[in-house]
This record gives structure tokens, C-alpha cells and sequence, in this order.
């Protein structure tokens, strides 16, 4: 790698950019303004991952007190959320919905429901409530690697 492509991956890293598929160039936004957890009142939180991947894959923190409203509206039992194949596919559908004005190559395929939420106690967040990307991935990068 040369000095000026560290220097842009460097800087794209800064610009929130993370380069999609080996070869294709695409630039996908990681840090958003319209990301579908501020959105949607059944997502705590998300991080979208797909570095040098085909497709972007979201690791989504379902909100425990929506999904309880939710449940008891439609008389559904949660138990595990992050088995639930009902929850799967309300998340699925909240993630198609609100991801509807990002491009083709931005929207996430696959998803990976957990219940630990970021926190700054966990180290996923910092201080100032950023995420902790590289912490995010160490934790959970076998399961989004079996996404793909």
C-alpha cells in the first residue's frame, strides 16, 4: 500500500466512508444523519458493516420497550427477540422502510439481531456516545462474517 492510499483510506475513515467490494470502488457512508435507528421506534441502535465486502450487512439492537408494546398490540410472546422470527421480520420490514432513499449498494441484505445494547460500561460507545466501531466488530465479528 502507498503512503497516498493509506492517506485516503485514512481520510476517508475520518469522512465516516468505508470502501464497498474488493474492485468496486463504492464509497458507503457508515455515519449517517438518516440512519434507520433515529427512525424507527423498534431500533435502539445499528451499525452497518461491509468493508471491502459484496453488501452491506447492520448488527441492530432491537428497543426492548417498543417490541414489548408491539408484542402486546399483536398478542405475540417475544421470548428471545433475537430469534423471534416475528421480530426478524417487523425489523427487516422498519430496515427496508426507512433505508428506502439510501442507494442499492448502501442498503444493508442481512441483519444480526442482539439484545446487549452499545453502551459506554461495554466499551462500545465513548464517552461522548460515539461508536466504538473496532469494539463493535471484535465482539461480534464471527456472526457478521457469517452473514456473508
Amino acid at each position: 500500500m502507498t503512503y497516498a492510499q493509506f492517506k485516503t483510506k485514512v481520510d476517508d475513515c475520518r469522512a465516516g466512508l468505508a470502501q464497498l467490494g474488493v474492485g468496486r470502488g463504492d464509497k458507503v457512508a457508515i455515519v449517517s444523519d438518516n440512519r434507520p435507528e433515529s427512525l424507527s421506534p423498534y431500533i435502539a441502535n445499528v451499525m452497518i458493516h461491509g468493508a471491502n465486502k459484496a453488501y452491506n450487512v447492520a448488527l441492530v439492537v432491537p428497543d426492548a420497550e417498543a417490541l414489548g408494546r408491539w408484542a402486546q398490540e399483536n398478542g405475540a410472546s417475544i421470548g428471545n427477540a433475537a430469534s423471534n422470527e416475528r421480530v426478524r421480520a417487523l425489523i427487516a420490514e422498519e430496515i427496508k422502510k426507512h433505508s428506502s432513499s439510501f442507494k442499492n449498494y448502501e442498503r444493508p441484505e442481512k441483519f444480526l439481531l442482539v439484545t446487549e445494547d452499545f453502551t459506554t460500561d461495554n466499551g462500545m460507545l465513548t464517552p461522548t456516545l460515539k461508536l466504538k466501531r473496532r469494539n463493535v466488530l471484535a465482539r461480534y465479528e464471527q456472526q457478521l462474517e457469517a452473514l456473508y
